[in-house]
């Protein structure tokens, strides 16, 4: 995060065992929900429930979800192993990422590609673990999403970059207040200004009677 990022601090939520942390900030006019996971190495769904608790508590327009799931979503696509892991909490996780409309970063930016956020050796065993989850109309704002290697662990390094959504207001449209429409001096005016208008651009064909008779305004052309 660049020093120079100006953000409003809205909320925070820590977990005793500091495996999940939520925070709410506002950028410009935004509201962010931004929540950091540490799964565990177990199948434990009741972890992830914990975190749809929370979002039930806070504003979910604008979600990222970000950490070390400790489960592939995909097991063919996204990791080597042979068995599925952490079934019941991948499920528990990816029911929540539906309710609120989160999408995996990574793999929409990377539809059809195969690296790895994890390895071990002997045997090896690699997996995407790491990953963002973001809600679904951030996406066209992300962009970049990208696995780095790591420094002194087993997990690389994973990061998304997000445009900024602050839009300046363009000038507007000009809309005409109806209520002049009841101004007699005004209408009249407005009249008076139309009639100098038709008298100075008519194609020389007209009579001066013809091009000063109101009713013949609709049918006189004009000079280019």
């Amino acid at each position: 995060m660049r020093y120079s990022f100006a953000y409003d601090f809205i909320s925070e939520h820590c977990s005793d065992d500091g495996n999940l942390v939520l925070i709410v900030i506002k950028v410009n006019n935004n509201i962010f929900t931004l929540v950091n996971v540490y799964g565990p190495n177990n199948d434990t769904p009741s972890f992830y429930k914990r975190i749809d608790t929370l979002l039930q508590q806070v504003p979910h327009e604008n979600i990222i979800i970000g950490g070390d799931f400790n489960f592939a979503v995909d097991r063919v696509m996204d990791s080597n192993y042979i068995n599925e892991t952490n079934m019941h909490a991948k499920k528990t996780f990816l029911n929540i990422a539906t309710k609120y409309g989160l999408i995996d970063s990574w793999r929409h930016t990377h539809p059809h590609d195969r690296e790895y956020t994890w390895f071990k050796r002997c045997p090896l065993k690699c997996g995407r673990l790491d990953m963002f989850f973001a809600s679904e109309h951030l996406l066209s704002h992300i962009s970049e999403a990208s696995i780095q290697p790591g420094y002194r662990t087993d997990h690389c390094q994973i990061s998304i970059t997000l445009k900024s959504m602050h839009h300046q207001r363009g000038p507007g449209l000009w809309k005409f207040n109806e209520s002049l429409l009841q101004d007699e001096n005004y209408s009249t005016l407005i009249r008076s200004c139309i009639a100098n208008v038709i008298q100075q651009y008519p194609v020389p064909i007209y009579s001066k009677d013809f091009t000063t008779n109101p009713s013949n305004f609709k049918k006189i052309q004009f000079l280019d």
